[in-house]
Order: structure tokens, then sequence, then C-alpha cells
């Protein structure tokens, strides 16, 4: 038996985007999975979700997309986690949240992949209980029937915010960026050198791609050639937060830097970078998570008189020497830095006490 005739049960045919294709119910996702070649460029909402795998080490950063259902089950507009059209396997896979809301009569979806915190709900509760008005003069069971009837309706997805530096970068199509690279004054000297077809004039590194966008072409740490965005100058304070703020949870200068060489690139970017995250207003006031506070430095007392500290320490067995003795007790004065070791034949404290009232401080 074939593994799509062992999937029929949980298959619907439906419509995704207007392509009609095969929607697999899957109980053990939560966020929907569409492939790329399915949705169109203006689809994505310039937000992410982090998915992980039963089988991955670590999760992996997707785009969400807006997607429009239509199928046995209903119409909804929903967001789907967006995955390479190099795996496409011809299905639409949906998951636990959508189903979930496809339940309710004419609801559509928005903000799936945003959470409502458990002190924003407290919050939210404890408003609502404050505009209530005149409580005792309600039934205990028209009190307890309201509630059950409000409580699904209670729950809300936060609003999404508009003004965020990678939505804005998602609205830049080619063109806009062409043009931004051609008009920005610290890639002028750059494009023209690049656009020269003598090869002698060319900068090693830099290309041009058929479309006019201006890339540098570089290799990795895991020896992968990669051709990195070159940004102008009014985009750099978006990508900066793009690849340190929001999602990207505020890392230290390496892991930012490592998120920022992937894909993009500019003149002294890395150093921009750097101080960038140095002068982050977040960073300094949450701090380091393993900064531990130096111990203040304090002044050595001063010994004033020698020999009136003196550290005695003991040391062996040694090879015995013909007089019986094998073990050394040395002795030292703090303020002159003395030192002296006495043989004695044992370490006991009889043996101390000769050596430091006769040999010691008879010398």
């Amino acid at each position: 038996m074939r593994d799509s005739d062992l999937l029929m049960p949980y298959t619907y045919i439906g419509k995704v985007n207007g392509f009609e294709m095969p929607i697999l119910r899957d109980t053990g996702t939560t966020i929907d999975i569409v492939c790329r070649n399915k949705i169109k460029p203006e689809m994505l909402t310039g937000e992410s979700i982090w998915v992980q795998q039963p089988f991955d080490e670590s999760p992996i950063c997707l785009p969400l997309a807006e997607v429009e259902l239509e199928g046995e089950f209903g119409h909804a507009i929903t967001k789907a986690a967006v995955v390479w059209s190099q795996i496409d396997k011809g299905r639409y896979l949906l998951g636990n949240r959508t189903a979930a809301l496809l339940k309710k009569d004419d609801r559509v979806l928005h903000q799936v992949n945003a959470i409502q915190t458990r002190a924003q709900k407290r919050i939210a509760d404890q408003e609502k209980d404050i505009q209530t008005s005149n409580p005792e003069k309600e039934d205990a069971e028209e009190i307890t029937a309201d509630l059950m009837e409000t409580e699904d309706e209670d729950f809300s997805f936060p609003a999404k915010e508009t003004n965020s530096n990678g939505l804005s970068l998602v609205k830049i199509d080619t063109k806009t960026l062409l043009r931004k690279q051609k008009e920005c004054a610290t890639l002028k000297d750059l494009v023209e050198k690049v656009s020269r077809k003598d090869p002698k004039e060319t900068l090693k590194g830099y290309k041009m791609l058929p479309n006019g966008l201006l890339v540098k072409q570089q290799t990795d740490k895991l020896g992968e050639q990669r051709q990195l965005l070159i940004i102008p100058e009014e985009y750099c304070e978006n990508i900066k937060a793009l690849c340190h703020e929001g999602t990207s949870g505020h890392l230290g200068v390496t892991k930012t830097k490592d998120a920022f060489a992937k894909y993009f690139y500019w003149p002294q970017c890395y150093k921009d970078l750097e101080e960038y995250v140095k002068t982050c207003d977040k960073c300094q006031r949450v701090g380091k998570a393993n900064e531990k506070k130096k111990a203040p430095m304090k002044l050595v007392p001063i010994i004033p008189e020698v020999f009136s500290k003196i550290i005695v320490d003991a040391c062996g067995p040694l090879p015995t020497t013909p007089k019986g003795k094998k073990y050394l007790i040395t002795a030292m004065c703090l303020a002159s830095k003395y030192p002296d070791a006495v043989p004695v034949e044992d370490i006991t404290s009889a043996s101390v006490v000769w050596m430091r009232s006769c040999k010691y401080l008879a010398d």
C-alpha cells in the first residue's frame, strides 16, 4: 500500500489561493504549512514563526503568508508558514489552530501566529471585573451562564504591529531597491566600478545581476557560496533592527553578525552592527545573563616589622638523609620574604615548635 493511500482518509480536496490541491489534516502540527510556489510575494505578511520538527535539533524560522482556503469544510482566511519549493509534496498541511477555528461558524482567522500571555489575560480579566456594574443584583446562575457563553469570545489575538521594520522592508520591490542603490552616495562609486566592462577596473567579489541589482559573492564558514545583497544607506537601520530585534531575540554581537552575513552586506557593515548591538537600549537594561560583578579592589595591609608574621608549611616524605631526616619544614617572613627550610625526622607539633624557637628565630 502506498503512502498516498494511507493519507486518503485525512485528505480533503479544496482550493488554496485559487489552486485546487489536496489539503492534508495533520493533528500533530500547530501551524499550517504552504509551499512557496502556491503564494505570491504580496501575500507575505512580513511576520515569521519558529517551527521545529520532531527530529530537528533546533527550530527554523519560516515566513508567514496570508492564505485563502476553500473546501467542503468551508471558507477561511488564515496564516501559514511558507516552506521552500524544492520540498513540495503537492499538499497543503492544515494544522490544529486553523482546524479549531474552522469549527466555529463564519470565523475569519487573524494572527494565528500570535499568542496572548497569561499576564495580558489576567489584566484583561481584571478590567472586565471593574467594568461590571451591580454584580450583587444578578443571580448566581445567570452569572455562570454569561461567563460560559463569553468564555470563548473573550480570547483575542494581539493586534499586528503595522509599523515594524520587517513589514516595511517587505513592501520594497526590486525596482525601488535598484533605484536606491544608484541614488545612494556611499554606493555610487562601487556601482560605477562594477558596471564597467573592463575586468581591470571591476572589484573582485562584486557582481551585477541581470535585473541590475548589485550583490557581493562571499564564501561562508561552511564553504558555501552566497550572494549577499548590497543594502543602500537608507535601509541600513531597518536591516540592523531586523537582524537584532524582534524575533531575532536581541542576541549578542557574534550571533547577530552571523544572521546578517547570510543575506546582506554594505561597506563597514560589521562595524556598524557591533555599534548597534552595544548601544541597544533593551540589551543595556537587561544586561548579560552570565555577567558577574567584579570584586572590589582592596589595599594590601602593610606589615611594619620583619618576622612579625611568618607562614609555616611542611612537605614530605622525601628521600631519607644519612641522619634519618625525611621531612622539611619551610618558613617565610611575609614582610621581608626571607625563606628557610629545616630538615626534621617527623612533622609532629614538637618538631615544628623546636624549629621555630631554636632554628628559625635564632638565625
